[in-house]
């Protein structure tokens, strides 16, 4: 037996849009051959957050339901509806300081040091040689 778990944070525009198709997907995935359990429920400290549980019989059941295309339907339309995982915005916000750093850094590639500050034996031996 295989139990799967999950959760879907939806936006509070499309909170009813997933609740619907969650339903339409739980009532499909419970006729499917192998499943012994599947539901949803709202979280109840995150209104906003779906959470699925289901019990399946073995892997190949759990395949095979992966397979049917309502399912992939399910999910390509819940991953519209969702809200950004909570850390996305500041994982983006990272990637925008570190390519930030990377411009900077590759700009001033070829910049002397400044006055005053002497080169170091291990900088000089990562300096291009000059031809």
């Amino acid at each position: 037996m295989l139990i799967v778990t999950g959760t879907l944070a939806a936006r509070a525009d499309t909170l009813d849009e997933l609740r619907t198709l969650s339903l339409a997907h739980v009532a499909r995935s419970r006729a499917e051959p192998g499943c012994l359990e599947h539901g949803v429920a709202v979280d109840a400290n995150d209104g906003l957050r779906l959470v699925f549980f289901e019990r399946w019989a073995d892997r190949a059941a759990l395949d095979a339901h992966f397979r049917v295309p309502a399912s992939r339907g399910f999910a390509a339309k819940a991953v519209r509806a969702r809200r950004p995982p909570a850390d996305s915005e500041r994982l983006r916000r990272e990637r925008d300081q570190f390519a930030l750093i990377q411009r900077v850094r590759s700009s001033s590639a070829g910049a002397r040091p400044r006055s005053g500050r002497a080169k170091t034996p291990a900088s000089k031996a990562c300096e291009r040689p000059s031809y």
